[in-house]
């Protein structure tokens, strides 16, 4: 016994609405793994770690960082900020220094080899978000990416708000 399905052009366009969370868990392991396969051999190929790269990309979008700074707006445990500055100013990428407002402060920079290196990281992961960005079909590219940016502002901030709580 066979049926006849018809299609309807216009539910396939149709969005549905998600429930809240959602797919939540699997939507972020998928994140991860995507992470993983691009951030990781990025890191790699110029013998990072991926929070020595973190810090590296946030020194060079922001500079002269408290070590505290770091460790809340990359989600990190002082401790491993703290190992892996060090690390970073033995490879001499970073220079930590006082304060010259506060002599209790530290202040973490990019030194010029740092500052190259962040440079070419930067290029690398670009090309590589343009890469996944091509996989994306022309005709969802906008409406994924407007969704994308919103759900990435949302998520922000939310952690965020979690964090904060916290560490009250």
């Amino acid at each position: 016994m066979s049926e006849t399905v018809t299609v309807v052009p216009e539910l396939l366009e149709a969005t549905p609405e998600p429930a809240p969370f959602e797919g939540l868990i699997e939507l972020s392991r998928n994140l991860q793994a995507i992470a993983r396969g691009v951030l990781d051999p990025t890191c790699e190929s110029q013998g990072l770690n991926r929070l020595s790269a973190l810090v590296l990309l946030h020194l060079y979008q922001s500079p002269n960082q408290l070590p505290s700074h770091l460790s809340f707006a990359l989600h990190a445990q002082r401790a491993n900020i703290a190992s892996t500055l060090r690390g970073l100013t033995e490879q001499e990428l970073i220079v930590v220094s006082p304060s010259e407002t506060d002599r209790r402060a530290r202040i973490v920079n990019l030194t010029d080899k740092g500052y190259a290196q962040a440079e070419k990281l930067a290029s690398q992961l670009e090309e590589e978000r343009r890469k996944l960005e091509d996989r994306i079909p022309p005709e969802h590219r906008e409406r994924l990416l407007e969704g994308w940016c919103a759900l990435q502002a949302t998520a922000r901030t939310i952690a965020n708000e979690l964090e904060g709580a916290a560490n009250e």
